[in-house]
């Protein structure tokens, strides 16, 4: 009996004990911001904590040493760049440009350009419309997982008025 007893005894304080606890849920808050990084040409534009970063830069076409040609068809061309386009949120991208150059006298050549998946720009063909709107592209949170490659050029022929000629690119991303 007296077992019982102590048995007994030792279950009240124990459960006598346990009803003492006392609880403290906590609320973890943090907020991480949405980041938006495009980068071509060496040029980074970035959106970070609603601060917009832009730049600029400058595509130069080589030293045209060759003597033109009788030839309307022949042209030069730029080196292929990497346009990447990588963001923590849905996005969108706009690329808009002139269709053509012009020089200080008011001339104008005509600019195409290829946009395209692979490094070489193989079997892309050239389009005279730089003009690109992609809506709704999904969180590129990998590096590298927009990547496009773009390549310009412009006709070089005795038809070819010469000059220094200038035109302008805009590339544009932006999150909601």
């Amino acid at each position: 009996m007296r077992k019982v007893f102590f048995v007994v005894a030792a279950l009240v304080l124990v459960i006598s004990g346990a009803a003492y606890a006392a609880t403290i849920n906590v609320n973890l808050l943090a907020k991480v911001p949405g980041i938006l990084l495009v980068t071509f040409n060496g040029a980074t534009g970035a959106d970070f904590l609603g601060t917009s970063v832009d730049n600029n830069t400058s595509i130069q076409w080589a030293d045209i040493t060759a003597q033109p040609t009788d030839n309307a068809e022949t042209y030069v061309e730029t080196n292929i760049y990497a346009l990447q386009v990588r963001s923590t949120e849905t996005w969108d991208l706009t690329i808009t440009g002139d269709s053509a150059l012009t020089n200080e006298e008011g001339k104008t050549i005509d600019l195409a350009w290829q946009y395209g998946d692979s490094a070489t720009l193989a079997g892309v063909p050239y389009d005279t419309d730089i003009n690109i709107t992609l809506e709704d592209q999904p969180a590129t949170i990998a590096t590298g997982a927009y990547t496009k490659y773009i390549r310009f050029r412009i006709p070089y022929h005795w038809g070819v008025y010469p000059g220094d000629y200038s035109g302008n690119v805009s590339i544009e991303a932006t999150t909601f």
